[in-house]
């Protein structure tokens, strides 16, 4: 299901065949839609389908955000299979890298990049000091997760996916990375 504000009969469609299409910038209310949509399905009784294609699209954006999506995914009683479609940067491939091991896809034209999360304060000293420390639990969240779905040890992690500067990968490299599992 498209994660706009109006529903519309497609998208209803699209839900009840197993599909959400994931196509914005991960923020609070695309994710809310999304996260909905599959507490939705998770919830039905009888189901016509026994996985959910999430087809996914974005530039990035609200780690936080991410991270309710990719915990859900996760803890989801239905298989998520996601396919990466155009572009899947930052948060993107946070969550594209967490669906059902064997069924996380890309296309040969996608492009990816992975980074360290940016963060800007406009805040007194003792502020700035107590953000640090969820600053660090961010950092060792992004590095779990990474550990969790690629065949990255910690030090290859920062290496590759969370060095100083931002990396672009290509599918191949994801692949070899375990970030993904197929390209088509």
């Amino acid at each position: 299901m498209s994660t706009n504000k109006n529903t519309n009969s497609t998208d209803i469609e699209l839900r009840n065949s197993g599909l959400i299409i994931l196509c914005d910038k991960i923020e609070t209310d695309t994710i809310k839609n999304t996260v909905k949509e599959l507490v939705y399905m998770n919830s039905l009784e009888e189901r016509d389908y026994k996985h959910i294609q999430l087809i996914l699209n974005s530039t990035g954006g609200e780690l936080h955000s991410s991270f309710m999506l990719t915990d859900f995914i996760e803890f989801s009683k239905i298989p998520i299979h996601i396919t990466g479609l155009g572009i899947c940067a930052s948060v993107g491939i946070l969550i594209l890298c967490s669906g059902e091991k064997g069924q996380r896809i890309i296309t040969k034209n996608t492009s990816l990049l992975s980074h360290q999360y940016t963060w800007g304060f406009n805040d007194k000293y003792h502020d700035l000091i107590a953000a640090r420390k969820e600053q660090d639990l961010i950092q060792e969240r992004m590095i779990r997760h990474y550990l969790k779905h690629t065949k990255l040890d910690r030090g290859k992690i920062k290496e590759i996916l969370l060095p100083e500067s931002d990396v672009w990968l290509s599918p191949k490299e994801a692949k070899k990375y375990g970030l993904i599992d197929r390209i088509v």
